[in-house]
């Protein structure tokens, strides 16, 4: 038995992390069932069962990436009108052209950062927060260890 299946799916998603989820709607089209002989015939016959149908559904799903070229994902659809049918679909996407997310060093991102916080200076808006080791101190002075203590306010 032979049919194609062209689908159309429409809706909004909402990516969190390295998940999307989906949901809307599935519009599907189904050619006639059809079946081939299977003789080794130079005439191979088909027959029609049917007519062709058009389907609308509602689709739920997520998405799971695995890179910048890959994901994998889950979609069911779930029948609008009585005489539709319900599926269940997993597949593996892969993106021919993607974009590669650029890989930043550590070094690159302190060179940024700090180009940040040299542009907030000038505008006036930068806000440093000192650090101090008064309840360090005391939780030291409070164990006995009162060489410590002193190191500590040293610093």
């Amino acid at each position: 038995m032979k049919q194609q299946v062209v689908q159309l799916l429409v809706g909004p998603s909402i990516k969190i992390d390295d998940v999307k989820f989906n949901g809307g709607f599935s519009l599907e089209y189904r050619t006639s069932p059809s079946f081939r002989s299977a003789t080794d015939s130079p005439i191979n016959l088909t027959s029609s069962i049917g007519e062709p149908t058009t389907q609308f559904n509602f689709m739920v799903g997520t998405e799971f990436y695995l890179g910048p070229r890959g994901s994998t994902y889950l979609i069911g659809i779930i029948p609008a009108q009585s005489a539709n049918s319900s599926s269940f679909q997993v597949g593996l996407k892969y993106r021919l052209h993607a974009r590669y997310e650029k890989i930043q060093s550590h070094r690159q991102h302190v060179k940024e950062m700090a180009k940040k916080d040299i542009v907030l200076l000038k505008e006036g808006a930068l806000l440093v927060r000192l650090k101090t080791s008064e309840n360090t101190i005391a939780a030291l002075r409070k164990a006995e260890r009162e060489k410590q203590a002193l190191k500590e306010e040293e610093w």
